[in-house]
């Protein structure tokens, strides 16, 4: 059986996936011609990461809103620190609302835990979503006032702690910078 990273690489289009044979680092870009953080760079990446444009999935035609039909952009697997980790990144230019990017960031979830149902339904592979710490990461092109915080989310809209990253001019990101353990 694969790994849960190749099983998806082979599910997934390649206008969606890409996956890391070796490791390196990725480019997260925004298409939204308004944004102002246009993109990032991922840096120290373990080999077998996959990186998941999620907002390229829509699962209007399925559900009705707000239950997964808007994703965060990227989903990454990967693993630092000897620990595999799912990442939700959202990447904000416009003012910081929790209630705006809490839905994103559940339907990218929701739509991972479905994808990995498919690999283990196919048998493609024995890993699932509990073999997966998930890590909510929200990043953000204003002045950089702070380095890091952490917020909650509104219980009634939550996806546990969410990393809230101011992006600096440089838009680079070493993979711990986006990890609170």
């Amino acid at each position: 059986m694969m790994s849960l990273v190749q099983a998806i690489g082979q599910m997934a289009r390649e206008d969606v996936c890409e996956v890391l044979t070796q490791s390196g680092e990725a480019l997260l870009t925004e298409t939204d011609k308004k944004a102002k953080l246009k993109q990032v760079t991922v840096k120290s990446l373990s080999a077998n990461t996959l990186i998941y444009r999620s907002d390229k999935v829509k699962f209007e035609k399925l559900l009705n809103s707000p239950y997964g039909t808007r994703h965060c952009d990227y989903v990454i697997l990967t693993e630092y620190n000897e620990t595999k980790r799912v990442l939700y990144i959202e990447m904000k230019s416009t003012s910081f609302k929790p209630e705006k990017y809490s839905e994103q960031l559940k339907g990218a979830e929701a739509m991972f835990h479905l994808i990995c149902k498919v690999g283990s339904s196919f048998d493609l592979t024995s890993e699932s979503v509990t073999d997966y710490q998930p890590h909510y990461v929200v990043l953000h092109k204003l002045p950089l006032t702070k380095s890091l915080t952490t917020l909650k989310i509104p219980a009634n809209k939550s996806v546990q702690s969410t990393l809230e990253l101011y992006v600096n001019d440089s838009n680079t990101l070493d993979i711990g910078d986006l990890i609170i353990d």
